[in-house]
This record gives C-alpha cells, structure tokens and sequence, in this order.
C-alpha cells in the first residue's frame, strides 16, 4: 500500500504541476495583451498627434 499511496501523490502533483503551468501561460497571455494594449493607446496617440500637424502645416501653406 506504501507505493500506491506514492503512486496517487505523484500523480496528484503533476496535475497540480500541469494546472500551475496553465496558469502561468494565462496570466502571460493576460499581461502581455494589457501591454500590447497599451502600446496600441500610445502609437493611436502618436498618430493622432502627427495627422493634427500635418492638418495644421496643410491649412497654413493655403493660407500664404
């Protein structure tokens, strides 16, 4: 009965281990999709900056 027990624990871990591993792939996919998520707000922000300018540079070289 000692190796079933040992047998019954050790399958127990490697689901525990498997469970762990699932775990912290989510929570990278989680992370770097509110990275990704940030990067994207940033680059909209920088576009929207440089479009802003190049409206602006447009208006003043009609007005000469």
């Amino acid at each position: 009965t000692q190796q079933n027990n040992y047998g019954i624990i050790s399958h127990i871990n490697r689901k525990e281990n498997m469970y762990n591993t699932l775990l912290y792939i989510g929570m990278a996919f989680i992370f770097s999709g509110f990275g990704l998520f940030i990067v994207a707000i940033i680059m909209e922000r920088h576009y929207e900056v440089k479009l802003w300018k190049l409206k602006n540079e447009r208006k003043y070289d009609q007005n000469k």
